[in-house]
């Protein structure tokens, strides 16, 4: 068909494009209906008061004392700077405190930092008489108890810091 043919697009835009800003318009046009509805909702009112309700609560509003909002805004700032300064006082502490861990035997002897990097392994005579998939498992445990020596600490620092500072405690 030749392109001036009355059934044909001759849009320059893209089908994909044309589709998405008709998406787009419809949003809108959904958008601005919510708002007509919300807003004859609230002149209306649940009691039929319409205006004399929107009235009532503009005076309300204008009653409250906003003043103190940067006051408000300045503490929150202070008290999210004191919990970050905190937490990084929490996290130093951690990264120079050492978690031992043994196996079940208690012949291997892994140690981590408290920020899980691994600074020992230490192994007994008796540790060296396993087979290596023994002693495998037997350092992989030792791992994972010096690990959970750490996680452990970490959560109980972090629930003494949020006691501290007045914040919800995190669970165990």
């Amino acid at each position: 068909r030749p392109s001036n043919h009355p059934t044909m697009m001759t849009s320059t835009k893209p089908m994909a494009a044309r589709r998405q800003a008709a998406c787009v318009t419809r949003s809108r046009a959904a958008t601005q209906q919510r708002r007509s509805t919300i807003v004859r909702r609230a002149q209306s009112g649940p009691g039929g008061g319409g205006m004399e309700d929107m009235k009532k609560a503009a005076e309300a509003l204008k009653g409250l004392d906003l003043g103190n909002m940067g006051k408000l805004m300045e503490n929150a700032r202070k008290a999210q700077q004191q919990v970050q300064q905190e937490a990084m006082q929490v996290q130093a502490e951690m990264a120079v405190t050492e978690f031992e861990g043994f196996d079940e035997d208690e012949t291997v002897r892994a140690v981590l930092t408290g920020d899980q990097r691994p600074t020992a392994v230490e192994l007994t005579d008796a540790a060296m008489q396993k087979s290596p998939e023994e002693l495998g498992k037997a350092i992989t445990e030792a791992y994972q108890d010096a690990h959970t020596k750490s996680s452990v600490a970490l959560k109980e620092r972090m629930r003494e810091l949020a006691n501290k500072l007045g914040l919800p405690t995190p669970p165990m």
